[in-house]
């Protein structure tokens, strides 16, 4: 959810919980209960109220061995009784067991039960982006690219997972597949303080970047969190990620790398002008303000862009405010979620890759 306004006026009226008298053995067990419902939140298991009936598939048009793939699987799908919708770049047509051709266009969407992915990371964010502002279906994703941080499925064994996944929601036992619902988070761009502000709301699955653009000059920005300022900084940008971004852009620019269960919103700058402006992890509960100074900059303009899309010039007085969606993106696990995440730094990153020493040697 995404809340704007100017710049001056950073916050509408607050809520003030009613204040109540609390035990240390309350608050005690309070905090451990609340650790355990976390652990809960990020991993639930796929069960479906009705049998699945319409999948759709992301693949790449133009990769012709990745059209080969999707045809396959299509096929195969259809044969098992699924209706498939095929979406690549801008081009969407649907596919039954009655149909031998592509129909054009298809508008509205529909609503899908599940969607599968044919492709790499970028496939993923892509996919995410599709569903800008409402429910995401469960994903599968299908490592076709060059990465494979987010999709941790092998495409030969793509019959046996999506059966799995399939059987699993007609309530067979030991087929339910667990789900990771990584955070998205809503950002807008307001025209200047003194106008109402501009309905550009974006989710964004990995990260929104704040940058210079083409200036030769570093960018000065304010930062706020809730009503607070945090600080001015001089840099040539800042990255904002959520927990699954952690390690993608915000890695690069020595961010640190975030579990997908912590409820976190990832502060990073990009080459800063002080040593000290140091790497931050703020609480997901918190908006989050990034503001283009209305004076007293050499820079008057910045360059914001989500996902590394829709990018987007700042003037002086804009802002783009940062909180956390209310829709995640739930895509499928391999395993479990730490699990997942660990086995991804090991074989995407060579986390810790090294020889280790040999033992001394005795005489």
């Amino acid at each position: 959810m995404s809340r704007t306004g100017s710049a001056s006026s950073l916050r509408g009226a607050a809520f003030t919980p009613p204040k109540r008298k609390m035990s240390t053995h309350t608050t005690a067990s309070a905090a451990v209960n609340l650790r355990q419902v976390a652990k809960k939140i990020g991993k639930v298991y796929l069960q479906w109220d009705a049998p699945p009936k319409s999948i759709m598939v992301v693949t790449k048009i133009h990769d012709p061995e990745l059209v080969v793939f999707t045809r396959e699987l299509s096929d195969w799908l259809i044969d098992i009784g699924m209706t498939v919708f095929v979406f690549g770049s801008q081009l969407i047509w649907k596919r039954s067991p009655p149909l031998s051709t592509p129909v054009l266009p298809l508008v509205p969407k529909p609503a899908f039960d599940l969607v599968v992915t044919l492709g790499g990371d970028g496939t993923v964010l892509y996919t995410a982006s599709l569903f800008n502002g409402m429910a995401v279906p469960p994903i599968v994703p299908f490592d076709l690219g060059s990465l494979g941080f987010l999709a941790c499925f092998s495409f030969g064994s793509a019959k046996e997972i999506l059966s799995n996944v399939l059987l699993g929601s007609s309530g067979h036992s030991g087929s339910s597949t667990s789900l990771t619902a990584p955070d998205s988070g809503s950002s807008s761009k307001s025209n200047s303080p003194n106008l109402a502000p501009v309905a550009e709301v974006y989710d964004v699955l990995n990260e929104l970047v704040v940058d210079r653009g083409p200036s030769p000059y570093m960018s000065q920005l304010e930062l706020f969190v809730d009503d607070s300022h945090l600080t001015t900084m001089q840099a040539d940008g800042l990255v904002v990620a959520t927990p699954t971004g952690s390690t993608a852009y915000s890695l690069s620019a020595n961010g640190s790398m975030v579990h997908p269960s912590v409820p976190t919103i990832c502060v990073t700058p990009i080459c800063p002008h002080t040593l000290s402006f140091r790497p931050m992890l703020l609480p997901d509960s918190i908006e989050f303000k990034v503001v283009v100074p209305a004076r007293g900059s050499r820079t008057s303009t910045a360059w914001a862009s989500f996902d590394g899309k829709n990018r987007t010039e700042l003037c002086s007085g804009d802002f783009v405010s940062v909180t956390m969606s209310k829709y995640p993106v739930p895509t499928v696990c391999a395993d479990d979620q730490s699990k997942d995440w660990i086995e991804s730094l090991r074989r995407c990153l060579n986390f810790n890759v090294r020889t280790k020493q040999k033992e001394f040697i005795k005489k």
